[in-house]
């Protein structure tokens, strides 16, 4: 991965004087600014965003000043042999904050003009955005030095980028589906899912899921449902969802890091009846990742007499280990009926203390599993000072200095000595032939950042600390986010995925550069080696032409409402 380099408003305009945001936005209707400002969000992740933005925006513009701004472009992107980008999803969504929440005056322009001025807009936003690029905080003559530039800017927005909007879709509907299924089964959190289904006044915990598939089905072209018109029945339905789920014009709206409001609030409201969705990856996120900032919401405001004392460690041990880990992970070697499977309760039985999440073996290939599912602070993860992001991973994900245990990276090594030093009583192996697969597994789209895996196996190394010969038998650490056993789950189930044929490959490409003929193509390579495992597979799965799976979309839309499976045969 290359940082892309953006063009300034002066190398858009190269002969306007750049004036205040406000300058360009009064005069306009809200509604239609918001609209335009979307499309830009849409389009920003696009290879043919230019071509988009030039028949979207002016269509019917004099045909020299688009002319004009293709050219300046072009320009830009001949200077920076090729390494540029025209939009930025980041500054997009920075852009349509902007709209929201600011007061415009009622000048009437043509509507000609609008493109032209959000545009202008947008470059001016980019301009401060740049501004805020320079605290990365790493020494130049540092060996990592862009290894750890890329990571700091990527991993500042890589969870805005539109990635795969489908799979994403059913992802979060999944994982939507078995929590509500865990509350309901679960005596401790019964309660709390009856006060949340009051609240939104719905009857059943399905209905909140069926809220979003007329939203988002088709989701999977940028330039479809960017808007909604909501029928009476669905405005009776669900008033008070839509309601918390939306902004309008008067909304008391300020910008916050990381996006927060729009997280909070994916829609914009632009009449009673009529709504457009500000961000698809937002309102997907809803789906599963809302309900437990919901949930949690609703807990904290209750009563002493009904409040969950434990919430966090339910969720976490019961729910994301003891159900979503689980199950993602019961689907690996699933044709070899003798593999050993340990999970972090049977380890407890044998009293293990410090146990792993999840350990396999399949004949002599051991893989210990770690799972955190945590967040970085939107301050730290906006910064762009490496070494305040550094320290902050460290402490979630390693052993800092003045830390006595570390987590994540310390407790794999921990279990890894353990396995080849000191006879472990849960598994009988001969520990001089086994090879041993350390992976941390991670449920937020954040750690897909380029480069965090390289960074996390140097803190591995770091514990481990092994002698030379047990070295050779310990694989490099593997950073694996949870939605990607998820998703190809039929694919491990089948054999035609196989977990460690995978990271053998992995391991080759990435962290076994081979010597190359120039500087440029071991650069070239070197940037590629920092991509996520997860973007790894992604690209196995389309060299092997191994299909989308679409049955699992329809049986989660069945087990939904048994009417919708009927009408899910032309999804994409």
């Amino acid at each position: 991965m290359k940082i892309k380099v953006m063009p300034s408003f002066s190398d858009i305009f190269p002969d306007e004087e750049k004036q205040n945001i406000k300058e360009y936005l009064s005069g306009f209707d809200k509604n239609i600014l918001v609209e335009m400002a979307v499309i830009l969000h849409r389009i920003s992740g696009l290879d043919t965003a230019m071509a988009v933005l030039l028949n979207c925006f002016f269509e019917t513009s004099d045909k020299v000043f688009r002319r004009k701004i293709e050219h300046n472009y072009h320009k830009f992107q001949i200077s920076n042999n090729g390494d540029a980008t025209l939009l930025n999803p980041l500054v997009c969504l920075m852009l349509i904050e902007e709209i929201i929440g600011g007061s415009f005056e009622e000048i009437r322009l043509s509507d000609e003009e609008v493109g032209v001025n959000i545009l202008k807009s947008y470059f001016v936003l980019n301009d401060k955005y740049m501004e805020t690029q320079n605290n990365l905080n790493i020494s130049p003559d540092y060996d990592d030095f862009n290894r750890d530039m890329i990571f700091t800017h990527s991993f500042s927005n890589i969870d805005l980028e539109s990635g795969d909007y489908y799979s994403y879709f059913t992802i979060q509907l999944f994982k939507g589906r078995e929590l509500f299924k865990f509350l309901d089964s679960n005596p401790e959190t019964k309660f709390l899912l009856n006060k949340f289904l009051e609240v939104y006044k719905l009857s059943t915990w399905q209905d909140y899921l069926l809220f979003f598939l007329p939203l988002l089905i088709g989701i999977a072209d940028p330039l479809k449902n960017i808007s909604f018109k909501a029928e009476e029945e669905m405005l009776d339905k669900y008033k008070i969802l839509l309601s918390e789920l939306s902004l309008c014009e008067n909304s008391n709206f300020v910008s916050h890091f990381d996006f927060v409001k729009l997280r909070e609030k994916p829609i914009y409201q632009k009449s009673r009846t009529e709504f457009i969705i500000i961000s698809p990856i937002f309102l997907i996120e809803q789906i599963y990742n809302g309900i437990y900032f919901k949930l949690k919401k609703l807990n904290d405001e209750s009563s002493n007499d009904f409040k969950i004392k434990n919430l966090k460690s339910i969720l976490g041990d019961k729910f994301i280990e003891g159900v979503l880990l689980y199950q993602a992970l019961s689907s690996l070697f699933y044709k070899n009926k003798k593999a050993i499977r340990l999970s972090g309760t049977d380890f407890k039985n044998f009293g293990f203390s410090g146990e792993p999440d999840y350990y396999i073996r399949n004949w002599n290939n051991i893989f210990l599993f770690e799972t955190k599912d945590i967040l970085i602070r939107a301050e730290d993860k906006t910064s762009y000072d490496f070494k305040k992001l550094k320290d902050t991973l460290k402490s979630r994900l390693g052993k800092l200095p003045n830390q006595s245990q570390g987590k994540g990276t310390y407790q794999l090594a921990r279990n890894i000595k353990h396995i080849l030093f000191e006879k472990p009583v849960f598994d009988k192996i001969d520990a001089s032939k086994v090879k041993i697969y350390p992976i941390i597994v991670l449920h937020s789209n954040q750690f897909k950042a380029y480069g965090i895996n390289h960074i996390l196996n140097e803190w591995f190394e770091e514990d481990l600390n092994i002698e030379e010969k047990y070295n050779r038998q310990v694989k490099p650490l593997i950073v694996i986010n949870i939605d990607t056993f998820i998703l190809f789950r039929k694919y491990f189930l089948n054999g035609s995925l196989q977990l460690h044929e995978l990271i053998d490959e992995f391991i080759r490409l990435k962290f076994n550069l081979r010597k190359k003929r120039s500087y440029r193509d071991f650069v070239r390579e070197q940037e590629q080696s920092w991509e996520s495992f997860d973007e790894f597979i992604i690209k196995i799965v389309i060299k092997r032409k191994l299909l989308r799976d679409k049955q699992f979309f329809k049986e989660l839309c069945f087990s939904l409402h048994p009417v919708l499976s009927l009408n899910m045969n032309s999804q994409k």
